[in-house]
């Protein structure tokens, strides 16, 4: 068995767009808890509670993705499609 070693680093592609994805999320479930507040409007406040699911999904995913890859992880993104598969 041949034995891949080499000295780079393959860094995780994916980062700063998850980063930029919980930025996001996190200012339209503030707006929409603020404002759903403000109106006491029940459907602004129901979808900022569906808002948080995405949030918590995303951050599943954000920290899956930031496990070494291991023996078993060819290209470490099978962590990845875990979250989304898993029951809610």
């Amino acid at each position: 068995m041949i034995e891949h070693a080499h000295g780079h680093h393959h860094p995780t592609r994916g980062g700063g767009r998850f980063r930029t994805a919980l930025l996001l999320t996190i200012i339209i479930l503030a707006v929409e808890v603020g404002g759903g507040a403000l109106s006491h409007s029940l459907a602004l406040l129901s979808d900022a509670g569906h808002v948080f699911t995405d949030l918590i999904a995303l951050g599943i995913a954000w920290l899956a993705t930031r496990r070494p890859v291991g023996g078993r992880m060819t290209a470490g993104r099978t962590a990845t499609t875990a979250p989304a598969f898993s029951p809610p």
